[in-house]
């Protein structure tokens, strides 16, 4: 018996390995990917002093600053390009790996280890992240790392004073990561008092109380100056069930588009056969159900249930409220227990041939999808858009930016450094404190307001800037109903000579206006 454990690991290390390769084709394939808006606004905020990058925090987003803080410190080494801000993230996700690795041969086996990291590695949510400027990544590693150390100290109660530390540590790093990872630490609180309590009560109680202090001394003014900057009204009160179906079905793919949920519905039927079908030669029959009643009810598999429904179905009620829920983002804290819960079924109940065919059949499909994705043509992008300005536009040409437009476009011409120079207007001038977001309705209550900045825009324009030699660069597309408050104007003065078909962030098309001769 010891035996076959071995041949299984030796197999699953052999899957692990070439999975490794074709993930590294894959982020080859995706790292120049064009960078969008939520990237776009990251960069240019980190790209700041850390003072700044607090100042702008409070105004332009809902979030702690730690990531910012090592975003601007990794570009100042290796620069702005797209794939130097992608690599941290890149970083972040082999770290996950590892991590996962870790828990699984910690809390299980090495095979149910090496299992869960090949699951953690093809989730479509966790590739997504590591390809994505954004603190996600991040927020995934240290809700692995703290949830490890939970279950080593209180589980299976190592006595450390290494994990124990280095618990307090990743908790204080994950409280200023991402304002969820709160929910990692609620979901341990409840699964202490359900299957721990009275063990180890005082060295718990103090991780806690230090792990949450510095962010209450330092981080709750943060928050509290967030709380009312406007850059979450745009998310709607969830349905409970159907958002909890979509965020199990977005970690192998669905969640968001019919197409994507019918391939997270084939991997789960998989991971279903593998684990209720038992196979004895050519007979296959049902698993036992007593048999895996009782390993489910084991205590390293209730935590893991745990803290998959404590994290999700907290900010679900709570966004009841106050809406705070986002499938595909937030969401990604869940990942790592339904990764380990499943992971550690398949590895105690499926069988070793058919685990490592459908475990080869999930990388080439996904491989294939990529590619063909990757290679299929790409019209549109923002760094498209930002190349043809380069290469078509005049000195002190007018880029007049509309909506939330101008932050990717800000970054490739910061990483193109073109050597013609552009005047650069922002329409709304109050979107440019917060690159981000914009709050459409509260806009529109202010129309009197917007007129006489559109006026004010086409005054300059016409006495400082405007000659018959420039043109007008309008991005439009996008909230109609306040950017041709600036439009009709143009349209009084200026005749549009083109319409150029380029879109990207929160446009659709460019106007080329000239001046009336």
């Amino acid at each position: 018996m010891e035996k076959l454990n071995i041949e299984e690991t030796r197999s699953i290390q052999v899957l692990v390995f070439l999975s490794i390769l074709m993930i590294s084709f894959i982020i080859i394939l995706s790292i120049d990917n064009s960078i969008w808006l939520d990237e776009a606004t990251t960069i240019l905020e980190s790209n700041r002093n850390l003072a700044e990058i607090i100042s702008f925090l409070k105004k332009d987003g809902l979030g702690p600053p730690l990531y910012y803080f090592l975003l601007s410190l990794w570009m100042r080494v290796f620069g702005i390009s797209e794939f130097a801000v992608k690599s941290l993230s890149i970083i972040f996700y082999m770290l996950s790996l590892f991590a996962v690795y870790l828990s699984g041969k910690s809390i299980y086996d090495k095979k149910t280890g090496l299992l869960c990291l090949f699951l953690y590695m093809v989730s479509p949510l966790s590739i997504v992240h590591a390809l994505n400027v954004r603190m996600y990544s991040l927020l995934g590693l240290v809700g692995i790392m703290s949830t490890l150390f939970f279950l080593k100290l209180f589980l299976l109660k190592i006595d450390s004073r290494k994990d124990f530390l280095l618990y307090i540590c990743v908790n204080v790093f994950g409280t200023f990561t991402h304002y969820w990872f709160m929910f990692v630490i609620l979901s341990q609180i409840v699964c202490y008092i359900l299957l721990f309590s009275g063990s180890l009560f005082k060295k718990f109680i103090a991780a806690t109380v230090i792990s949450l202090m510095p962010f209450f001394l330092l981080g709750l003014p943060i928050l509290f100056s967030q709380m009312d900057n406007g850059s979450t009204f745009w998310l709607e009160k969830p349905n409970i069930i159907v958002a909890l179906k979509d965020t199990i079905l977005n970690f192998f793919g669905g969640g968001i588009q019919p197409s994507g949920n019918s391939i997270a519905l084939i991997v789960y039927a998989t991971f279903l056969f593998l684990i209720i079908f038992q196979f004895e030669g050519i007979r296959v029959k049902f698993q036992k159900f007593f048999v895996l009643k009782k390993y489910i009810t084991e205590d390293r598999n209730i935590s893991f249930l745990i803290f998959l429904f404590v994290s999700l179905l907290v900010p679900l009620i709570i966004s009841q409220v106050k809406p705070l829920y986002f499938i595909g983002r937030y969401t990604i804290i869940a990942l790592f227990p339904f990764v380990m819960f499943v992971g550690s079924l398949i590895s105690r109940f499926g069988n070793k041939f058919l685990i490592l065919f459908c475990c080869y059949t999930m990388i080439v499909g996904l491989t294939t999808k990529v590619a063909i994705m990757e290679y299929s043509t790409k019209r549109f992008s923002d760094k498209l858009t930002t190349e043809y300005l380069v290469k078509h536009a005049g000195d002190n040409d007018i880029l007049i930016f509309t909506s939330l437009s101008r932050a990717p476009i800000d970054y490739y011409l910061r990483l193109l450094k073109p050597s013609k120079p552009f005047i650069k207007i922002s329409f709304p001038s109050e979107i440019l404190s917060h690159l981000g977001w914009r709050d459409v309705d509260k806009m529109l209550n202010q129309k009197d307001i917007l007129h006489k900045e559109a006026t004010t825009i086409l005054t300059r324009i016409l006495n400082e800037h405007i000659t018959n030699r420039n043109k007008i660069w309008l991005f439009y597309g996008s909230d109609t109903n306040i950017s041709d408050i600036l439009k009709n104007k143009l349209d009084l003065h200026f005749f549009i000579s083109e319409e150029k078909d380029l879109q990207g962030s929160f446009y659709n098309k460019i106007l080329l206006y000239k001046k009336v001769d």
